[in-house]
């Protein structure tokens, strides 16, 4: 009977050491860490090339182009209008939503269409439905658990075939204090010092540095850009372009070849 009551009594804690609040929160941000459903996901859904370029860093409105460009780990995408975000996954266009979008706030429609966009991924896509998968079945390919293979399929999202340049300003890196890569949106941001004020000059898609001047370009090769270790391979693309940019004379004005192999840069192979 006494063992039977000693399995009830309470168990001693006092012997073991009592973490704080932060350490806690530590352990279980490690513990409980979610897998990106969009890299999962692409391992069972059949994409085809440079349909998807990784998870979202952020998205925008860019007024002087009048785009929505979205960036991802592997590259940006622009769409030329604010309806054609329908066409990528709908698993995809959840994870968009996850993330404000910048500069909406100077277009009213752009901004209640994603407003719109939102309601309707809690609802169920009533009315604006995104894109969903092809579901086809091939009998004559069996799984280890004996059923046959399914694969859905996906059509390549209507996305603008040619980039966008943005009309760079033209020598203003006179006055540049650093430059360096913002995280959060996977961009590089310019500082500028000119009369006592400070402003910025954003970059979100590193070919927009072929439309800089040749000062501009010389300057940001001799000033090395600022970036967390952590975003090294997000900050090499900008890194890549200046040195590239810079040894082969490439500037707004100039001309160059939009052959990359003839230029000596190896691009690399879509498997």
């Amino acid at each position: 009977m006494s063992d039977i009551k000693s399995w009830f009594k309470k168990p001693d804690w006092s012997n073991y050491p009592r973490l704080s609040k932060e350490e806690i929160q530590r352990r279980r941000d490690i513990w409980l860490i979610k897998p990106d459903k969009s890299a999962r996901q692409l391992k069972y859904f059949t994409q085809p090339k440079n349909s998807v370029k990784g998870e979202v860093i952020s998205w925008q409105y860019i007024e002087e182009l009048d785009v929505i460009a979205v960036r991802r780990r592997y590259g940006v995408q622009y769409f030329k209008s604010v309806h054609d975000l329908r066409s990528l996954p709908h698993w995809d266009v959840r994870n968009l939503l996850k993330k404000k979008i910048l500069g909406a706030e100077r277009n009213s429609y752009v901004r209640h269409f994603v407003d719109r966009l939102t309601y309707e991924a809690h609802s169920k896509w009533k009315y604006l439905k995104p894109q969903f998968p092809q579901r086809i079945v091939k009998s004559n390919e069996i799984e280890a658990n004996g059923l046959p293979r399914v694969i859905l399929k996906y059509k390549s999202p209507n996305v603008m075939k040619k980039i966008p340049f943005m009309p760079m300003e033209q020598n203003v890196c006179h006055n540049m204090h650093c430059w360096c890569y913002r995280s959060n949106t996977g961009e590089a941001m310019i500082v500028l010092a000119e009369n006592g004020k400070w402003r910025t000059i954003k970059i979100i898609d590193p070919i927009w540095i072929v439309n800089m001047s040749e000062s501009d370009v010389e300057a940001l090769f001799m000033n090395k850009l600022v970036y967390r270790p952590e975003d090294y391979n997000l900050a090499k693309p900008f890194l890549d372009m200046v040195e590239l940019c810079y040894a082969y004379d490439i500037h707004a004005g100039s001309e160059w070849s939009t052959k990359w192999k003839e230029l000596g840069f190896e691009v690399p192979r879509q498997r």
